[in-house]
């Protein structure tokens, strides 16, 4: 017996399924179109790295300095792996080459980007509070011994952390850019680094654990010496601001300014070789106490 077929029933569903496979095949054609035009292939080889190539094809059309960075620290946030540091001094083309590094050297490859767009920066250097840690205080230990007091920047309640600053052209003035946490742009890093919000996730680095900044530095570009503290820019005044000025009301404000003063000539000296930090544990922890007791102030003077 012959089989009769509904041929507008079959027609109707070739008719579906031919558009739903030419949809799919537009969709995979434009994926592949916007990879081509954003994929960046790093060669193993230094001598084949193109930095001017790697930072246009970053940023592109845009022409302001900040749609610029955000470009260029979102690029290396994502196709950056971070490593422990291994103390080698790597050009920003050995660090490509290699797939990442630590923080310094996220942040030489990022500057090598930023000089071939054109922009502005400098280097930071920071101390920042995060849990305690035997383990990276002996490893600090260990080190100032072999190499001197500059390793002293991290230790047992501490680490040290490098991101950049670049000058904004449009709006006058120095904004945070990190490479290593994606962060840019002033009420960014205030409200992620120093704020006492929910802190955003990394994949890079445990920004959760970096619980306060307590020494913020410029180096210049000439002969790295750390030249402008901006821990008071950043820790005091903008901290204050980006709070709508609220915190110095609070009753602890008075002290986590004392505090942050303080600590910071001795910070200046740990950076510079002069001073082992190790030696000021006790007061760090003073400022971490600080933090927390401001935090606990501002949250229950927001109840109120």
């Amino acid at each position: 017996m012959q089989t009769k077929y509904n041929t507008g029933v079959h027609q109707t569903t070739r008719s579906v399924f031919y558009t739903l496979v030419l949809f799919i095949c537009a969709t995979i054609s434009a994926i592949d179109f916007a990879n081509a035009q954003t994929k960046i292939t790093i060669s193993k080889d230094t001598g084949k790295i193109d930095l001017g190539y790697i930072s246009k094809t970053i940023v592109g059309n845009n022409k302001q300095t900040e749609a610029k960075v955000k470009a260029i620290i979102k690029w290396a946030n994502a196709n950056l792996q971070w490593t422990a540091n291994d103390y080698i001094n790597r050009t920003a083309k050995e660090i490509l080459c290699k797939g990442g590094g630590e923080c310094a050297e996220e942040a030489k490859v990022v500057t090598a980007l930023f000089d071939e767009a054109k922009i502005q920066w400098r280097r930071i250097n920071e101390i920042n509070i995060q849990p305690e840690d035997k383990g990276r205080q002996h490893r600090a230990d260990s080190l100032v011994k072999l190499r001197g007091f500059t390793n002293s920047v991290f230790g047992l309640l501490y680490n040290d952390h490098v991101w950049l600053e670049y000058y904004d052209n449009d709006k006058k003035k120095w904004q945070p850019a990190d490479p290593t946490t994606g962060l840019v742009g002033l009420n960014t890093w205030l409200r992620s680094r120093v704020g006492f919000g929910a802190r955003p996730m990394n994949k890079i680095i445990a920004t959760k654990d970096m619980l306060v900044p307590i020494f913020i530095v410029t180096t210049t570009r000439k002969d790295k010496a750390f030249d402008e503290n901006r821990s008071s820019y950043y820790l005091i005044t903008a901290f204050n601001s980006v709070y709508k000025n609220k915190l110095s009301a609070l009753p602890e404000w008075k002290n986590w300014v004392r505090l942050i003063q303080d600590i910071s000539p001795k910070c200046m000296g740990a950076f510079e070789g002069t001073v082992n930090l190790h030696q000021y544990t006790d007061e760090i922890g003073q400022i971490r106490e600080s933090y927390l007791k401001l935090k606990d102030e501002y949250q229950k003077s927001i109840k109120a």
